[in-house]
């Protein structure tokens, strides 16, 4: 990339980061950069026809409540090309949700947004109700510094605090396995009652790694409906739900491999683990329990 080209877009980053403030629609989140010509203007998607602009994965993006999509090629003298997509995901939860689905594992992890991660060719990040997606070609040895500007630039013009989904912190850090954590927007472990779940992978008793979850309800009510249909697939399926002090041990006859979970709910949550170990599932609920009421997520 031309030298001068490059501390051009320096400049311009820092004007950037300067004057924006506060969130913005979709199609102002694309950057001026200079040097850099866009080709026309952003080309917007909805749900209905997102399939025409990415055939084959549109339905995942919308299963993650997509709001809108825009999309925006940038070209330089020398024929160089940045692409930028920009998914509004209607809420920080469902935006953190797309992207852990394509997060690799692991990960080179990038401070954009509230958390991105890069590759070559690529750089992708989330920041409250968007996830972003920025591609590279023909850069050569300017690729994460061009791609880690641009991607600052539309961080910058999201704005908004860089906050985590709540819930990320309300599982227990110690055993986790790194760079694991997902949210699941329906059909949690294949059933359809269950819905809205972050998923952690944990080191546990036995060959195999834990699972555990927090399930995001509505309301208590839809908890107790949801674990109630949970505990009747259960039984239906000849296992034994075993329950001491309001939490519950059995295994999932649709999942039998994965072993036995240790379960709790109380209001609208519903949390647990999947561990051969029934002691590692009872700290894992009441560490969860804990972390739940100190972020007054319940009482």
């Amino acid at each position: 990339m031309n030298k001068r080209l490059f501390s051009a877009l320096v400049v311009c980053l820092c004007l950037v980061m300067t004057a924006s403030a506060g969130l913005a629609d979709i199609e102002a989140l694309f950057p001026v950069m200079d040097g850099w010509e866009p080709e026309g203007d952003p080309e917007v998607y909805s749900p209905e026809d997102l399939f025409e602009y990415i055939n084959g994965s549109a339905e995942m993006f919308v299963d993650f409540n997509l709001q809108e999509m825009a999309f925006l090629n940038y070209f330089d003298d020398y024929g160089r090309n940045v692409l930028v997509e920009v998914y509004d995901h209607g809420d920080l939860n469902n935006a953190y949700g797309m992207y852990s689905q394509e997060q690799p594992n692991p990960a080179n992890l990038v401070e954009i947004g509230v958390e991105g991660y890069y590759d070559t060719g690529m750089l992708n990040f989330y920041r409250d109700n968007y996830y972003v997606k920025i591609q590279g070609f023909d850069l050569d040895d300017q690729d994460e510094a061009m791609l880690t500007i641009v991607g600052k630039i539309v961080s910058q013009n999201i704005g908004g605090k860089k906050d985590v989904p709540p819930i990320l912190d309300c599982f227990p850090p110690d055993a986790m396995v790194r760079n694991t954590e997902r949210f699941v927007s329906k059909n949690v472990f294949g059933h359809g009652f269950l819905h809205s779940a972050f998923i952690a992978e944990y080191q546990s008793g036995g060959s195999r790694n834990a699972r555990g979850f927090i399930i995001v309800a509505k309301d208590a009510a839809d908890a107790d409906a949801m674990l109630a249909a949970y505990v009747k697939l259960v039984e239906d399926g000849g296992e034994t739900v075993v329950e001491n002090n309001g939490v519950l041990r059995f295994t999932d006859p649709m999942s039998r491999n994965a072993g036995p979970m240790t379960v709790k709910k109380s209001g609208g949550y519903i949390w647990g683990l999947t561990t051969d170990s029934e002691n590692d599932g009872l700290v894992f609920v009441k560490e969860v329990e804990r972390n739940l009421r100190a972020a007054k997520l319940f009482n």
